[in-house]
C-alpha cells in the first residue's frame, strides 16, 4: 500500500474530535503523529525530517506509518493538518454542546 492509499482509506473515516495531540475517529482509531530526524542525514540528506502516524485502537497499539520521502511528508503533514482541524472544529462543537446542558440542568425549575 503506498502513502496516498493509506491517506484515502484514513481519509474516508469520520473525524469525532482533537485531544491531547491525537486525532480521534469515531469508529474508535486514534491517529496521534512524530516527527522524527533523520539519522541516516549522515549519509543521505534527502529527507531529514520523518512524518510518521501512530495508529491505536481504543487505546491498543495497530501500527505505526512513515514517510518514504519528501512527498510521502508533504502528504502526510497535509492530511494531518487538515484532520486535526476537523478534530478541533469537532471539539469545541461538543463542549458547546455540554455546556449548554450544564446550563440547562443547572437552570431548570425545581
Amino acid at each position: 500500500m503506498t502513502t496516498k492509499e493509506f491517506i484515502k482509506q484514513l481519509s474516508g473515516m469520520q473525524v469525532a474530535k482533537f485531544e491531547n495531540d491525537t486525532i480521534y475517529m469515531a469508529n474508535g482509531l486514534e491517529i496521534a503523529h512524530r516527527v522524527e530526524i533523520s539519522e541516516m542525514l549522515l549519509w543521505d540528506d534527502a529527507m531529514p525530517l520523518q512524518m510518521t502516524l501512530r495508529i491505536s485502537f481504543y487505546g491498543a497499539y495497530v501500527m505505526t506509518w512513515g514517510a518514504e520521502d519528501n512527498d510521502d511528508n508533504r502528504e502526510l503533514v497535509q492530511w494531518w493538518i487538515r484532520h486535526r482541524s476537523l478534530g478541533r472544529i469537532n471539539s469545541k462543537e461538543v463542549e458547546q454542546e455540554r455546556a449548554k446542558a450544564g446550563y440547562s440542568l443547572l437552570m431548570r425549575e425545581q
